[in-house]
């Protein structure tokens, strides 16, 4: 009896892996399709060529035994479905992503049922049909043809197209930029998922990262404890009694009025900045929601991407929350999002919030499966400080609706900031900006409430955002996560104070998530923890970086100082170097040119590495740190 066809699900499966790749990049416009085609396939054509391989050498081993090789045929057929399926779930996991999902990205969802409304809105009717018909008909191909037999000569021909793509494809690819996108679209999604699951359970991560360095680069890692104790601040003496901190999701200074953006998206934060000192170079460490937290109520980094806190031998130290809460202040945390996800709830009443208010205690209408509208949250935050009015406390407001699918209340009146046919990303863009813009509405509520309950000037609202959002305009990044480039990690930070800023102020100082805490607890009067890593924005102990990182398409480390950005790309051994006072837009590298400063700055990386590996593991930051080895 003859064999099972193991050619036919080979080039069957290729056939699939190729067509989804061409629904990822299709329409290309470089001017060199050909020569791009073959290079972003060739991975998967390589794929499918082993799989064809395999499933003949392990069909050969059954035998002849017929039972022994039905059971084998049905076993590859089953593979061959569920790799067919994922490529074609890799088709909007990249559109939304610019890159397949890996290990990394799987560690950072919390509960995969939030995700419901964006992965809705990147699934198309197409996509949906190629997930239903794709595998089955695979399946009822191989059942139907299993026995088909191509003569020596055809196959012959195949075989040789599937090398000469493979060599000549891996070739192209090798001379494509190393940042360009062709480097990212011929990733092999199932190769990426299993080979990033692979690397992060059974290698070193830091050796491999972090180099050597200067034993005074350390020197920016000193814990609160090891510097000067931050002086009262006589200018803001005395400070206001009540403390809200407005966290805005994935939010971006580069798209806020408030920073010159071209889009008037937040008028009335531009207008309310004439009470306000808004800080222009602040920046969150990376990309994450919950990353961010740990920095926003604990004063410290976020950890690194094989051991993001608060996972560490090190336990977190005193949040600010309790901090004030110690000295009278009543405390809570309004989540328009589950605070359940990823633990956050329990981040922040460990930090010391009495209370926690999410979408179903602030009632109110679902904006998307990841939360409630904005507003909501607003409207639960005056009602519980209306009453206590006489008591004084701090709040903390996390936003959703600027997260994607950038979904807008009933009652916000779009403005078509973007034309639909300006870029590929142009109509998520339009949502976006008026998502800005309904939260800026919602905090010109909020200054209202404050002036006619006459709280405005015993009250200090603090603004910034968790992090970026891309978009592709300038660089081939889109969401958050992806990248270290200013749409990504440059976040607003605005301190509104009638009483304190009469006259408003902005400052160039240079700073990241983890000063924050520090600064307002120099604000209102508060010992530091000695285990704080952030330093105050007003002390003149603040090192001047920013250390920043990137954990969704490839590691990637950096810096910025009052000047320059670096960035280091760890897996694709590539690095960036830009002058931000010349090319705020990020477009022209200057590594090659200014060698000298390249190599400082990756040496300052190196030791930030080796100080956070230190500051998790409960040894000294400041000091040189021996790598173990192991994870």
């Amino acid at each position: 009896m003859r064999r099972p066809s193991a050619f036919l699900a080979g080039a069957l499966l290729m056939l699939i892996f190729v067509g989804a790749k061409l629904a990822i990049v299709w329409p290309l416009t470089t001017g060199r399709m050909e020569a791009d085609l073959l290079a972003v396939c060739a991975e998967d054509v390589a794929l499918a060529v082993g799989f064809g391989v395999v499933a003949h050498l392990l069909l050969g081993a059954s035998g002849g035994r017929a039972g022994l090789q039905r059971w084998v045929w049905r076993g590859m057929m089953g593979v061959g479905a569920v790799a067919a399926l994922y490529a074609i779930v890799n088709v909007g996991i990249y559109r939304h992503l610019r890159q397949p999902l890996n290990f990394r990205l799987l560690r950072l969802i919390g509960k995969p049922a939030d995700l419901r409304s964006s992965i809705a809105a990147n699934s198309d009717a197409g996509v949906v049909a190629a997930l239903i018909f794709v595998p089955i008909g695979y399946v009822m191909a191989l059942r139907r043809f299993s026995r088909l037999s191509l003569g020596r000569r055809p196959r012959a021909a195949l075989v040789l197209v599937a090398l000469t793509w493979m060599t000549v494809g891996f070739g192209l690819r090798a001379h494509t930029p190393v940042d360009g996108w062709q480097r990212r679209a011929a990733k092999n999604a199932h190769r990426e998922l299993v080979g990033s699951t692979v690397a992060w359970l059974f290698f070193n991560q830091l050796g491999a990262d972090a180099g050597t360095y200067p034993a005074s680069y350390l020197d920016d890692f000193r814990l609160a404890g090891q510097r000067s104790a931050a002086p009262p601040l006589k200018e803001f003496s005395p400070p206001p009694r009540n403390l809200i901190l407005i966290v805005l999701e994935s939010t971006t200074a580069q798209y806020m009025s408030l920073y010159g953006s071209k889009y008037a998206t937040t008028p009335r934060l531009v207008d309310e900045s004439r009470h306000a000192l808004v800080f222009e170079r602040f920046y969150a460490h990376i990309g994450y929601t919950f990353c961010s937290m740990m920095p926003l109520v604990y004063g410290e980094h976020p950890g690194l991407p094989w051991c993001y806190r608060p996972v560490g031998k090190r336990e977190s130290p005193p949040g600010l929350a309790g901090l004030l809460r110690a000295r009278g202040m009543r405390t809570a945390y309004f989540s328009v999002a589950d605070p359940e996800w990823n633990g956050m709830d329990m981040m922040v009443k460990k930090a010391g919030m009495d209370e926690v208010f999410g979408p179903a205690e602030m009632g109110g209408p679902m904006a998307s499966s990841w939360g409630t509208e904005d507003g909501v949250a607003i409207d639960a935050l005056t009602r519980w400080v209306a009453k206590s009015p006489e008591k004084p406390f701090f709040a903390m407001v996390w936003t959703d609706q600027t997260h994607h699918p950038y979904t807008l209340a009933r009652d916000t009146v779009p403005v078509q900031f973007v034309a639909k046919s300006a870029f590929q990303t142009a109509e998520d863009l339009n949502r976006y900006l008026n998502g800005i813009r309904q939260a800026d509405r919602h905090l010109g509520r909020l200054f209202d409430w404050l002036r006619g309950a006459r709280l405005a000037d015993d009250t200090l609202v603090v603004i910034t955002g968790d992090h970026g959002e891309a978009f592709g305009e300038l660089h081939d990044v889109i969401g958050h996560g992806g990248g270290m480039f200013d749409e990504n990690l440059r976040v607003p930070l605005m301190m509104w104070s009638p009483r304190l800023f009469p006259e408003g102020r902005r400052s160039e100082k240079v700073g990241g998530h983890m000063d924050l805490v520090p600064t307002l607890a120099q604000v209102y009067g508060v010992k530091e923890p000695p285990d704080w890593q952030g330093t105050s924005l007003f002390s003149d102990d603040h090192p001047g970086r920013v250390y920043l990182q990137a954990d969704v398409a490839s590691r990637q480390f950096g810096l910025t100082d009052e000047r320059y950005k670096y960035m280091k790309y760890v897996e694709n051994h590539y690095e960036r170097l830009y002058d931000l006072k010349a090319d705020p837009r990020e477009l022209h590298d200057l590594s090659k040119d200014e060698a000298v400063l390249t190599a400082e700055f990756s040496a300052r990386v190196s030791a930030f590495l080796h100080a956070e590996e230190a500051y998790m593991r409960g040894a000294d930051p400041a000091k040189p740190f021996e790598i173990q080895g192991g994870k």
